[in-house]
């Protein structure tokens, strides 16, 4: 779906139910609940430029260059990147402190990392660099912008362990298809979990997400869904249904025949068209988010 900036988007994430019972060792939840994302004039929201309002309140104002960083899919704060030679670059102690790394930088070019005994050496407007003393060619060199070193970013995350992926996803459009974890924002995200930490699979991820759409219809219909599964409707008949029923039958149908569309390191999610709903999973605490989108009062998106 495309939309130029100044188009109305809003969408919101609402977590619907905790599924699992938490095990004494779990995986951090994220903290995207309360983010906000706005684009292009809002004068709902007196904001008339792209803005990230986090859970704390803190506005982040961005631009066409912003690059937004996530961490076992937490979204981080003026993470600071910029893209050269196609490569992330990041500031070293943005990835040592997110990432979890000892970084040393001798206030000269020479940067030394290290994480459970694994060393990683670099040298600002270098493309050389060492893991365990074995030589690399990189594709961006280190640089020193503002007194501080840029390192690239999936190197370095690379090198100890994570994850990384990169999205380039453009300002003006949005496909419920796309594993991004957010729409129009380019965004790298790293992670790494702990050995012990299963994520559910697709098909135990889809099969928690059509038991919550199940529950949610049969809370908010006079009828429950196995009235309405797996019949089969004349045209006749479907016609003379009343609003509500048409309604029922057109969402029971689109719950039946759901699939997981996107997935991610986090989630999976799956788009219920017919109630214009993305259901998304978190699959390793198994809390599920709503997203809806609604293009007539605001444009952005609240993610609660």
């Amino acid at each position: 779906m495309k939309r130029a900036c100044q188009a109305i988007l809003f969408a919101f994430f609402t977590c619907l139910i905790p599924l699992a019972a938490y095990a004494e060792e779990s995986v951090t939840e994220t903290n995207l609940a309360g983010l906000t994302l706005v684009f292009g004039e809002n004068t709902f929201n007196d904001i008339d430029s792209p803005c990230i309002t986090h859970s704390d309140g803190e506005k982040e104002f961005i631009d066409e260059n912003y690059v937004a960083l996530f961490h076992n899919g937490s979204i981080v704060k003026h993470p600071g990147i910029i893209i050269e030679n196609s490569c992330s670059l990041a500031p070293l102690n943005l990835v040592s402190e997110v990432l979890g790394l000892e970084a040393q930088w001798d206030g000269g070019n020479a940067i030394r990392i290290t994480d459970g005994g694994v060393e990683l050496r670099l040298e600002a407007l270098s493309s050389s660099a060492t893991v365990g003393g074995v030589p690399f060619e990189l594709d961006a060199q280190p640089k020193i912008a503002d007194n501080q070193p840029l390192v690239p970013l999936r190197f370095v995350a690379e090198a100890f362990g994570f994850t990384v992926d990169y999205y380039k996803v453009a300002i003006d459009e949005y496909d419920y298809s796309s594993a991004a974890y957010l729409p129009q924002i380019a965004h790298v995200a790293v992670s790494r979990y702990p050995s012990w930490a299963t994520p559910l699979s697709s098909d135990e991820a889809l099969e928690k997400l059509r038991a919550a759409a199940v529950d949610a219809f049969d809370r908010n219909h006079e009828d429950s869904y196995q009235t309405f599964v797996g019949r089969n409707y004349s045209f006749e008949a479907y016609e003379m249904s009343s609003w509500h029923q048409k309604e029922a039958i057109d969402l029971a149908s689109v719950i039946y025949t759901s699939e997981i569309q996107s997935e991610n390191d986090r989630f999976a999610s799956t788009f219920f068209r017919a109630a214009n709903v993305l259901h998304k999973i978190d699959k390793y605490t198994e809390k599920i988010y709503k997203v809806y989108y609604d293009f007539e009062y605001a444009c952005g998106m609240v993610i609660n």
